[in-house]
This record gives structure tokens, sequence and C-alpha cells, in this order.
């Protein structure tokens, strides 16, 4: 039994509807905001490391630093270029191949394989959709509102949370690439959790 079909059947609260239930569509890797972004760190980071491997392992071997002090410096410079490369590859993955999204008359649900995700609904909680050209988009909820197109992937896996420190105060999440956004948002108003600071249509 994998996670979704584990929530549906233990993790509905007493009174609680399933709205709606979907994944990602699928989506390359640069697609929509990010078409620019991605290519962009890559040059960056490329470059980057090109100039520190030109400037540093001349001065080591002139140096003659050991061996573990090369490894240890080239580690420490390279370790947040490659990190970057590395999520703008393996956000979208996650999102395709791990992530499923739930609406219920209560809450909004991201089911990862680490867990879940819960943001409550009510009437004060904002909404927003980017729609793209195939009919596919991204939903915010909550917080998410407020951030940026770029960070949409990130905060999907992530979720939004003022506390970092407790995973379970989510305050924001984002569906990516679901179908039709714009009628999952309006499955949220029909239920009488959408107020006025909601943005659909």
């Amino acid at each position: 039994m994998d996670r979704t079909d584990e929530f549906r059947k233990n993790g509905l609260l007493d009174g609680e509807i399933i709205l709606w239930e979907g994944k990602s569509r699928p989506f390359r890797i640069l697609s929509g905001s990010y078409a620019g972004r991605i290519p962009l760190i890559w040059i960056v980071s490329g470059l980057f490391l090109g100039v520190f491997g030109a400037l540093y392992l001349p001065f080591a071997f002139r140096t003659q630093s050991g061996p573990m002090q090369v490894i240890f410096a080239c580690a420490t410079v390279g370790i947040v270029p490659v990190s970057c490369c590395v999520y703008s590859i393996k956000d979208p993955w996650d999102i395709r191949k791990n992530i499923s999204y739930v609406l219920t008359n209560y809450r909004a649900v991201t089911i990862h394989r680490r867990g879940e995700y819960s943001l409550w609904l009510n009437p004060d909680t904002p909404l927003r959709t980017e729609q793209w050209e195939d009919g596919a988009g991204i939903l915010y909820l909550g917080d998410a509102c407020r951030i940026s197109p770029l960070e949409s992937r990130q905060k999907t896996v992530m979720g939004i949370r003022e506390d970092e420190s407790d995973q379970r105060k989510v305050t924001g999440l984002v569906f990516y690439g679901i179908d039709d956004p714009k009628k999952v948002g309006q499955k949220i108003c029909s239920s009488g959790t959408c107020g006025e600071k909601s943005n659909i249509l």
C-alpha cells in the first residue's frame, strides 16, 4: 500500500471528505519560469568551479599542500554550486515520481515518501493559480501565494513553515504541474473554505 492509499484509508479525520486528489503531470525540467533559470545555475556553477580550480590548484601545487588539504578545500568550495545543480534536477524528479496531492473539506495535503504535509483551510486561506498553455499549472495555497514562481518547485517538495524547527506547522503548500489548477481551486471554494483573499479566476 503506497502512502496515498494509506492516507485515504487511515489518514482522514471524522467528517473529512476528499474533494480532489492527483499528481503532477509530466513536465520538462527546462519549462516555465525555470527555462532560463536552470541553465543559468549550471553555467554560473561551472564557471565558478572552473575559476576556482584554475586559481587554487596551481597555488596548492606551489605551496605543496597535502592531498587532504586540497580535497577539503575543493569539497568546501564546491558543495554549494554542486548542490544547486543537483537540486535543480532532483526537485522535478521528486515532484513527478514521489509526490501526490489531496484536497479535503478540511485541509490541503502533500503526500511525500517522507511523510505528509497538511495545511488547514479556512475562509481566510488565500489561493493563487498559475496556468500554463498546455492546461496544467500551479495551485498556491496559504503563504505559498507570496512566493516567486522560481521557488515553486522547491516549496512543492519542502512546503512552507514559519518555524523550520517544527515540521508540523505548515503555512503554505504548492501543488505543482496539476491539471486545471483553477478548477481544483474552485473545488475548495465550493466546500466553503475559500475566502476573499483567493485569486483563482
